[in-house]
């Protein structure tokens, strides 16, 4: 998972969040976001775009034209000014917001604040809070 501003790009379910909302995006435009944000703060060529979006298959530049403005729409990113996706006319694109990785950090939520007081049931929320601090760290489990 890659996180940037409030954006997530979930690499593994192949989709875009900001926030709890699901951004669509087709599976074109998916991989262009893929392939910039995992290079971000570096120059990647068109070249080198269209070969990690369209490996071993003759493309013309002008897809790049079709989905870099449909990746732009959904980051509400702007060519003139952009927060996200640097045009360098000519060569190719730079992603340029900050990129993290990994589980984004929860602060201690609500479970924190339940009552103490409530009788015959610290053992249960013993394990509520373990599960819950397990989830938080980004482990999967069932309860």
């Amino acid at each position: 998972m890659k996180h940037f501003h409030s954006f997530r790009l979930d690499t593994v379910n192949e989709c875009l969040w900001r926030g709890g909302e699901r951004i669509p995006l087709t599976r074109k435009a998916f991989a262009i976001a893929r392939h910039l944000i995992e290079h971000a703060g570096r120059l990647v060529t068109k070249e080198e775009l269209m070969e990690a979006v369209w490996p071993g298959i003759y493309v013309q530049e002008e897809n790049l034209k079709v989905h870099i403005p449909e990746l732009r729409r959904a980051l509400g990113d702007q060519a003139k000014n952009p927060s996200f996706i640097e045009t360098l006319h000519g060569r190719g694109y730079r992603f340029i917001a900050p990129v993290t990785e990994g589980v984004p950090a929860v602060s201690a939520p609500a479970i924190d604040r339940m009552p103490r007081h409530l009788s015959g049931r610290e053992e249960e929320l013993k394990r509520l809070r373990s599960w819950f601090e397990h989830a938080a760290r980004g482990e999967r489990q069932v309860v």
